[in-house]
């Protein structure tokens, strides 16, 4: 098997619980956009134990602490997909009701799905920000 999320993901991994992972998304059509990506290969969430259940929202809540923090985002939008990798994750998206401005990118934030991959420096910066705010320090 040779699944992507099954990987360690360390250059965007911002938290790590004992289930879970929280790393930024390259696709930042949304700014600060996440995913909460479950440590071990399962493909339903149906199979998610008491234990990674309660990992998993802890992680929710401070990772959506962490956005607020640093991006001030109008709300959430929260999605289990796993179309395009079957692997157990959770996506984290931020949204705005206007247009937000980072490392010199604007942000618009529409309904329409788009790919918007950002210059390393301008995703690392991201990447650090959150770090910061969730007190993760990478080994």
């Amino acid at each position: 098997m040779n699944c992507l999320l099954c990987q360690p993901l360390t250059d965007d991994q911002v938290y790590s619980g004992q289930h879970w992972r929280a790393v930024v998304n390259h696709n930042q059509n949304k700014l600060g956009k996440c995913m909460i990506v479950l440590k071990h290969h399962d493909e339903d969430i149906c199979n998610l134990s008491d234990d990674e259940l309660r990992d998993l929202w802890a992680i929710i809540r401070k990772l959506k602490g962490a956005l607020t923090s640093c991006f001030q985002p109008d709300h959430f939008n929260y999605a289990f997909l796993m179309n395009q990798d079957a692997h157990v994750h959770l996506h984290v998206i931020p949204r705005y009701h206007g247009q937000r401005t980072f490392a010199g990118i604007e942000f618009e934030d529409s309904d329409a799905v788009s790919q918007r991959k950002l210059p390393q420096a301008a995703h690392q910066q991201i990447v650090s920000l959150l770090r910061e705010a969730l007190g993760f320090r990478p080994e």
